[in-house]
């Protein structure tokens, strides 16, 4: 379930939803450990896969493409600029 609070913007004085996230972030460890107790593979196996899958994104989308991992989402770059005076 996501959180969400709401925020109220100086600016233009409306409000917006703002996440927000509990307690600490869930580890690679603890990751592959869950994956591995609803699977036939073990957890160093598990492990060894999760802590590649960074490197695998990042030879991928450094070649321009998106990457769509069922189950979890689509990866992929996206641009922002703001204007400075």
């Amino acid at each position: 379930m996501a959180f969400f609070k709401r925020i109220q913007k100086k600016v233009n004085n409306l409000w917006y939803p703002q996440s927000v996230t509990v307690l600490k972030p869930v580890t690679t460890r603890e990751v592959a450990d869950e994956l591995s107790a609803l699977s036939t593979v073990t957890r160093g196996d598990t492990y060894a896969v999760m802590e590649n899958l960074g490197r695998v994104l990042s030879n991928y989308m450094g070649n321009g493409r998106t990457v769509k991992i069922d189950g979890v989402g689509t990866f992929y770059y996206t641009a922002s600029a703001t204007k400075k005076a």
